[in-house]
């Protein structure tokens, strides 16, 4: 893949998850910078960044046609099965990280002082949640255990359907962001 021979040191799955998250927030347009912040700079490498920043834009389109369809199909960029367990919580944990990130950097923050707002308080839910799964990982004796396996399946899952309610949730923040870049 072009991001490991333009040897960008963050993880894939990080960066997906930090653009997941910016486009929840309806800040699509610091997508583009924040890859390039996560890209850096390398003089001989130019031609492999410019390869990995089209790639991760690319994603950002693709992301974002799942994340307004309607057949609810958003899936987030992981390993695959034939990987190691403990490479698929890794990815899991980082991708989180990258879409709390991601969130953070879109101006979503969870006001506290309005308890009764159910949207506040499942989207709290959801960040406490995925705060909690970005420091996952698993020890030693669990690398083999199909309990873990199933865990991380359900873990996946939770992920999946909660970008989607958080991307519900936000849909009156994008459009009021939306509206203001217009009228500037």
């Amino acid at each position: 893949m072009t991001m490991e021979r333009a040897n960008v040191s963050v993880d894939v799955s990080e960066l997906h998850g930090g653009i997941c998250g910016l486009l929840c927030s309806g800040n699509s347009t610091a997508v583009a910078s924040w890859v390039d912040d996560c890209l850096g700079k390398a003089s001989n490498m130019d031609d492999e960044l410019d390869a990995a920043r089209t790639q991760l834009l690319e994603l950002k389109l693709q992301s974002w046609r799942v994340l307004t369809g309607a057949d609810l199909d958003f899936y987030p960029l992981l390993p695959d099965d034939n990987c190691d367990l403990q490479e698929q919580v890794s990815a899991l944990a980082l991708w989180c990280h990258g879409f709390l990130l991601g969130l953070g950097l879109g101006g979503v923050s969870v006001d506290k002082t309005k308890p009764d707002d159910m949207k506040a308080g499942e989207l709290a839910e959801i960040i406490r949640d995925f705060s909690e799964i970005s420091q996952a990982g698993l020890g030693e004796d669990e690398c083999d255990d199909n309990d873990a396996g199933f865990a991380l399946i359900e873990l996946v899952e939770y992920v999946r359907v909660s970008v989607q309610i958080v991307f519900e949730e936000l849909e009156e923040a994008r459009i009021a962001s939306s509206v203001q870049e217009t009228v500037h």
